[in-house]
């Protein structure tokens, strides 16, 4: 599937919803959203997030970054965001539920799991940090804390006192070779991490 490229778009009535739907028309299950920066309400920004491993593995490999349109993608812009809930910064393996509940220590066996999350951007510009917050909620209410051991379960990440969400340009980000679908490899000194703790959200470099 090749979806239209930025010189379709410039020249076209082309609009990401029609993207969507020839998306899921071929098999994928993604959603869209459009983020309104807060300090500029003319820069709108679309958001496009997998729902499964299958989809999250397109949207990352032929969707964004500078190489998006030799791969089949769109809008092709090194500043296109990723964005991924991930367990990197939390070194003791500590999580808190809103209800209280606590999870620490290596037992039961858990990992976090969800959605890849795309920025997409038309320009140069960096994308703005309280664009980046308003998308990072949407990867938390789009993935969980998975126990995979013992009771198995999954808790959704917006239900946790503490997550962190992982995010960089689209281009600090490789699909290994025999690595399985939705498995990819961030290259963490050209990341940054939201962290929200107990209520509080900050960046972290």
């Amino acid at each position: 599937m090749r979806l239209k490229s930025y010189i379709d778009y410039i020249s076209e009535s082309a609009t990401p919803k029609s993207d969507v739907a020839e998306f899921n028309k071929s098999g994928y299950d993604v959603k869209h959203k459009v983020i309104i920066d807060i300090n500029n309400p003319d820069a709108k920004y679309d958001v496009y997030w997998g729902r499964n491993a299958k989809t999250n593995d397109y949207l990352t490999q032929n969707f964004s970054g500078k190489y998006a349109s030799g791969l089949g993608g769109n809008l092709p812009s090194e500043n296109d965001i990723w964005m991924h809930i991930t367990s990197y910064l939390n070194r003791d393996n500590f999580y808190k539920t809103k209800s209280g509940e606590i999870f620490e220590g290596d037992e039961p066996q858990r990992r976090v799991v969800g959605t890849h999350l795309i920025i997409k951007t038309l320009g140069d510009n960096p994308v703005p940090e309280n664009v980046i917050i308003q998308a990072s909620d949407i990867v938390r209410k789009n993935s969980s804390l998975e126990v995979i051991s013992g009771e198995k379960r999954r808790i959704v990440a917006s239900d946790l006192e503490n997550c962190d969400i992982v995010f960089c340009k689209k281009n600090y980000v490789i699909k290994e070779p025999g690595s399985v679908l939705g498995q990819v490899k961030v290259d963490h000194d050209n990341a940054r991490y939201i962290q929200y703790s107990k209520g509080n959200i900050n960046i972290k470099n």
